[in-house]
């Protein structure tokens, strides 16, 4: 990825996308700052969007507090600030850090974007979660903080982590005694 930053258009295309996520998963602070400062100086919508996207990918927890406030300033457009946002959500290492700073920066972001759209975006990239937890967390969450563009979205995702719940606690003794008999040892 690094040569790609230097020379751009040496990465296949076809690859490039993908590339550059991969990296973003086990990038670093350098790496996030190159990312940055590509976005801002990209020449087309593509590319600024390709690095700018990316960001949601890092992992390291500072990382993950940096793009939320840069979804939440001025550099990233209002109309992108959801999207992004879902993006982020949708880091499996960085899910239950966004879901705590969203919820504390959630009048910011509806002030930021309107409260009246894109909160679809949002609520559908929830449903990536798979415990009880959040899943009560999540519920009462929006009973406070109504979401009247979502109502559909919002009854998918509560719906998506209690399947997943479910088929969890259903098959967790299963897998552990699959695991055990061929010999993998527990994490």
């Amino acid at each position: 990825m690094l040569q790609e930053l230097a020379a751009p258009g040496s990465t296949d295309a076809t690859l490039l996308n993908a590339a550059v996520v991969v990296a973003a998963r086990h990038g670093d602070a350098g790496l996030y700052e190159k990312y940055l400062a590509r976005s801002k100086g990209a020449s087309t919508p593509e590319e600024h969007d390709r690095y700018m996207y990316a960001l949601a990918a890092f992992r390291d927890p500072a990382l993950v507090v940096r793009t939320m406030e840069l979804i939440l300033g001025p550099e990233v457009r209002s109309q992108d600030a959801k999207l992004f946002l879902a993006a982020l959500l949708r880091n499996p290492d960085a899910r239950d850090q966004v879901w705590g700073l969203l919820r504390e920066q959630w009048g910011q972001l509806q002030k930021k974007t309107g409260e009246a759209v894109g909160n679809g975006v949002v609520v559908t990239a929830l449903g990536t979660f798979c415990d009880p937890r959040t899943l009560d967390e999540v519920r009462q969450f929006f009973k406070t903080n109504e979401v009247p563009d979502a109502r559909r979205a919002l009854q998918q995702s509560l719906e998506q982590i209690g399947n997943c719940v479910s088929f969890a606690t259903a098959q967790t003794p299963n897998l552990t005694r699959w695991l055990e008999r061929n010999g993998v040892p527990p994490r």
